[in-house]
């Protein structure tokens, strides 16, 4: 083994055992909290980080890219456009009145298809493809990326006021803009919406949701379908090694996205900007804290997995 690959596997086995004792000393805490030993292998630091067979070398490759709002989405489709590939790409977020059967009619026909395919959506996991081995019919691969829960939440609150960069340039973004505009919402800053209590600025527990799925509403279900279901599910704050682990384990997809991530990053970050975002105040950061802890919960969980991951895969 070379000394960098050994020094790899030294980290990753420290890392792994500093969860494990933290994961104890929270059990001992609190009672028996969530993070309760027995519940770490399901919990995404087990060795199903490991690469899927079906994974590996599919040449009809289907991706579903199935991602919170204001969480990088818009930049990781822009990407794939950009790779001048022989990738069928579908969006059902190009009209805001589709309804959401539309919506999986539109995953479903991209599963179905003989094609090499990425589904971009802001629909909530529901697992599209065949239950146990089924010859035929293609496992769909699922990819995500998440953001802190609170800017997030601080970031959504102004673009569906605002709008950012990128507003008014596509049909979809015009009708988006034009709904918004019709609900005439407050332009009262996102910390004053807090403060004051109001349910526009209270939706903590949408990363839980999202994940959980048509499932029971729960961490522990978030948890379990990120780490079955998921190949990877990136963090924005380090968008980079996210780029790199996608084209690492599927190259035939995403090959080279990373180059074009550095050369176009300033443009495609001012684009995506959303206009009149202002800081959240230490105060309101401790309310919400207090209010999004099953948000904070899962985000923690899909951060610690991506962290191993990049170490598995030699991502510095």
């Amino acid at each position: 083994m070379t000394n960098a690959r050994y020094l790899r596997y030294f980290t990753l086995s420290c890392l792994i055992s500093l969860i494990v004792f933290s994961a104890v000393i929270y059990d001992m805490d609190h009672g028996g909290g969530r993070w309760e030993i027995g519940t770490l292998t399901e919990r995404g630091v087990s060795n199903r980080t490991r690469l899927n067979p079906y994974w590996e070398n599919n040449p009809r490759t289907v991706v579903i890219f199935n991602v919170l709002p204001k969480s990088g989405s818009r930049t990781l489709n822009t990407l794939v456009g950009r790779l001048r590939r022989n990738i069928t790409m579908a969006n059902t977020m190009n009209d805001i009145n589709e309804s959401h059967e539309e919506k999986e009619n539109i995953i479903n026909a991209a599963i179905r298809s003989n094609k090499t395919s990425f589904v971009y959506s802001h629909c909530h996991f529901k697992w599209m493809g065949p239950f146990g081995p089924t010859v035929g019919v293609r496992r769909p691969i699922y990819i995500s990326v998440v953001r802190d829960p609170i800017e997030r939440l601080a970031s959504h609150y102004y673009f569906v006021r605002y709008g950012d960069g990128n507003a008014n340039k596509t049909n979809a973004s015009l009708q988006f803009q034009e709904e918004m505009q019709s609900r005439h919402f407050s332009r009262e800053s996102f910390d004053t919406c807090v403060l004051k209590e109001k349910r526009g600025c209270r939706n903590t527990v949408a990363l839980m949701r999202h994940f959980s799925g048509d499932n029971r509403q729960s961490v522990e279900q978030a948890i379990k379908n990120i780490d079955t279901r998921y190949m990877v599910v990136g963090i924005m704050e380090d968008y980079l090694s996210f780029l790199r682990i996608l084209e690492l384990r599927l190259p035939q997809v995403f090959g080279g996205i990373s180059d074009i991530y550095k050369k176009e990053r300033k443009g495609i970050i001012s684009a995506m900007k959303t206009k009149h975002k202002r800081s959240v105040s230490n105060e309101v950061r401790e309310i919400l804290r207090k209010e999004m802890t099953k948000d904070h919960e899962v985000y923690e969980a899909i951060r610690l997995r991506f962290e191993i991951l990049k170490l598995e895969l030699g991502i510095s």
